[in-house]
């Protein structure tokens, strides 16, 4: 059976997956193996809290989008600045399913010097009503 959490984790998942090109998108928990020298994006939705929002048996649900964009090091901030962009554009203030997100935030940079990677990561806050 279908709850209302699943319902908006494939309505936030589909709009991604309809928006960027599939192979260059990690999702959770699956394994992924970034293209040599590609750019690609980590989804990751993390529930918060939830609020009594009526009487009557509507609750509130809220959650954070985290969208990072990776890019290899050494070749500047313009594209991944753009694609950053791109991501804050796939939810910037969108309502799909009944998931309705706020503004996105910029583009948090920073280098992973393990792996070599330059991230831009964008949140996006979301909430969702259910009926109890």
């Amino acid at each position: 059976m279908s709850t209302v959490v699943d319902d908006a984790r494939a309505a936030i998942e589909g709009q991604i997956a309809a928006n960027w090109a599939d192979d260059r998108i990690r999702w959770p928990n699956v394994a992924y193996t970034p293209a040599e020298g590609k750019t690609w994006l980590a989804v990751d939705i993390r529930w918060g809290d939830g609020f009594i929002a009526t009487k009557n048996g509507r609750n509130r649900l809220i959650g954070v989008l985290f969208l990072t964009v990776y890019s290899p090091v050494g070749r500047g901030d313009g594209a991944i600045s753009e694609l950053a962009d791109d991501a804050r554009d796939l939810v910037n203030r969108l309502e799909v399913s009944g998931v309705r997100f706020v503004a996105p935030s910029g583009p948090n940079f920073s280098t992973d010097a393990a792996t070599k990677w330059r991230q831009a990561q964008v949140t996006c806050g979301f909430s969702i009503e259910e009926e109890v």
